[in-house]
């Protein structure tokens, strides 16, 4: 199903061109009623599929079905499956697995067994291996969605145990002890890191490969630049001050890494993690390095690497670097380095390795100025002349924006921000 939250992220839409814009155009219009407060329930979604093609109505139907469950259980006002007259009784596995995925969502799932799925529908074909396919680390957690992965798979989770949200790393199938070795050594990070900032370990990797840490539900930094973006300035300056409290929280958690030898190495927007509430998590510590303990030289992204991180492991300047990259993103929407082709080259460890100094950011003018050369310091291709903290770069950026609109309250606050080292600004 296009709208399954397992295969899919949240929000997946049919594939693009005119044969499909009617069915997206339902899509929309069951999102825009339900934001509207008008609600529709069970035995109106059909009606969402009126005029679509015949051979077309069907899989919108079940779509449609995917997406209602998903907002129902989402707001307290759960749906089941039987609750919808256009199935007549016909669920097929991947609704039901829909409908299992809703349930241990937040805020307001409630967790079912996968031996409810299995005596309410008995003879659906493929349904013990559609919920087994869901399910992690013995059955204690739920993939809800894959949300990104590298050397590992990545989904936001659901831990069924404790009731509370995780992000799950998996070692590859038949990778060896490789990427085991990887996420046991990423546990061990994070379990000597204990900062509001940081993701708290929930449980290290078993025979299975699971790696679980504990997460706040909301959207990458990375999507959230893009969805500025496509709303314009207007909507670009009304987050500068938020844009400005993730930058000093992402320091903050890395002024506490620091101090304790251990620095990030893969910096970037899809690596922070925002909630509506405030709280900002920097994420994936999968190629964070230790003295005598850290992934080969070379590992992490090369559009966002710090040149030196071609021949050796990440160190705090790395992330100072990292930081620049956040920055720069924020600033203009993305990385400063592009590849000439829109491909990664064949040599980029070389063309990294040698890259020059890159010029100052253009900021939209909702941006104070002095953000450019600030952006431009951290990105210096020799570490020594970039800012010698995460600390220093936060009170640089922090300054930028009090001098653009007067004291800033969190630089009065600037202790609380870094109470790991003791420091005051």
């Amino acid at each position: 199903m296009i709208l399954s939250l397992l295969r899919e992220p949240a929000g997946a839409r049919p594939a693009a061109g005119a044969t499909h814009a009617p069915w997206q155009a339902a899509l929309d219009a069951l999102s825009t009623a339900w934001r509207a407060g008008k609600r529709p329930g069970p035995a109106d979604i059909a009606a969402f599929a009126d005029g679509l093609p015949d051979a077309h109505r069907v899989p919108a139907e079940h779509d449609l079905i995917a997406a209602h469950l998903r907002l129902s259980w989402s707001e307290g006002d759960g749906q089941r499956l039987e609750h919808y007259p256009s199935l007549r009784g016909a669920a097929t596995a991947s609704l039901a697995v829909d409908e299992f995925l809703a349930r241990h969502a937040d805020p307001s799932g409630d967790g079912p067994d996968p031996a409810e799925f299995a005596a309410r529908f008995p003879d659906t074909p493929g349904l013990a291996e559609a919920l087994g396919a869901c399910l992690a680390g013995g059955g204690r957690f739920v993939r809800l969605r894959r949300i990104g992965g590298g050397l590992s798979a990545v989904h936001e989770g659901r831990d069924r145990r404790e009731r509370q949200s995780v992000i799950l790393k998996e070692a590859p199938p038949g990778g060896g002890t490789g990427g085991l070795a990887l996420l046991l050594r990423e546990a061990r990070i994070l379990s000597s890191l204990n900062h509001p900032s940081i993701p708290r370990l929930v449980a290290a990797p078993g025979p299975d490969g699971v790696l679980a840490t504990a997460m706040h539900p909301g959207r990458t930094l990375g999507a959230h630049l893009a969805s500025a973006a496509r709303e314009g300035f207007a909507e670009q300056a009304k987050s500068a001050e938020t844009l400005r409290l993730v930058l000093l929280r992402a320091c903050s958690a890395l002024s506490h890494a620091h101090a304790r030898g251990i620095a990030h190495g893969d910096l970037k927007a899809d690596h922070l993690l925002l909630a509506g509430d405030g709280r900002v998590s920097v994420i994936d510590w999968g190629l964070a390095c230790r003295a005598g303990d850290h992934p080969p030289a070379g590992s992490g992204t090369p559009e966002t690497m710090a040149p030196e991180q071609v021949d050796r492991p990440a160190d705090a300047r790395s992330d100072v670097f990292g930081l620049g990259i956040l920055l720069h993103e924020i600033l203009t929407g993305a990385p400063p380095l592009r590849w000439e082709s829109g491909r990664r080259p064949a040599d980029w460890p070389s063309r990294v390795a040698r890259q020059r100094a890159f010029p100052p950011p253009r900021p939209a003018a909702c941006f104070p100025r002095p953000l450019r050369s600030i952006c431009a310091r951290a990105l210096s291709p020799q570490p020594a002349d970039r800012h010698a903290s995460a600390e220093e770069f936060a009170l640089d950026v922090d300054a930028a924006f009090a001098t653009a609109s007067g004291p800033s309250p969190l630089r009065r606050m600037w202790g609380r921000l870094f109470n790991s080292r003791g420091r005051r600004p």
